[in-house]
C-alpha cells in the first residue's frame, strides 16, 4: 500500500469553495483506499521541512479529489463541525505496512 498528500474538496461544509490537504492511501493496484487529515511532525526540524516539501510536491500537479472518488457522499464525511479527524477507509482495508509513494 502507498500514500501521498492530495487536495480534497470539502465545500459541502461551507457556502464557498473549500479544499483541504489530506493523506490519501491506495491499494496495491492504485485504487483509492481511504484518506485522513495529515499532521506535520518528524523527529527533527529538517524532517518537518522534508514533510512540508513532500506536501507541495504531491499536490501541485494532481487534481482535487472529491468524496465521490472514494464512493462517499457529504453525509458520509465524518469530519464534524468541531473538525475532529479520523481515518476514512473502505470496508476492505486491512492493517499493513504503508510507505510514501516516493519510498
Amino acid at each position: 500500500m502507498s500514500w501521498n498528500f492530495r487536495l480534497l474538496d470539502r465545500s459541502h461544509f461551507f457556502s464557498e469553495p473549500w479544499v483541504e490537504i489530506v493523506e490519501v492511501f491506495y491499494h496495491d493496484d492504485g485504487r483509492l483506499k481511504g484518506f485522513t487529515e495529515p499532521y506535520i511532525n518528524a523527529e527533527t526540524r529538517e524532517g518537518v521541512i522534508t514533510n512540508l516539501m513532500r506536501i507541495i510536491h504531491d499536490i501541485e500537479d494532481k487534481p482535487v479529489l472529491k468524496l465521490s472518488d472514494f464512493g462517499l457522499t457529504p453525509n458520509d464525511d465524518p469530519k464534524e463541525a468541531d473538525f475532529s479527524y479520523q481515518f476514512i477507509a473502505s470496508k476492505e482495508t486491512k492493517a499493513e505496512e504503508v510507505k510514501h509513494e516516493s519510498e
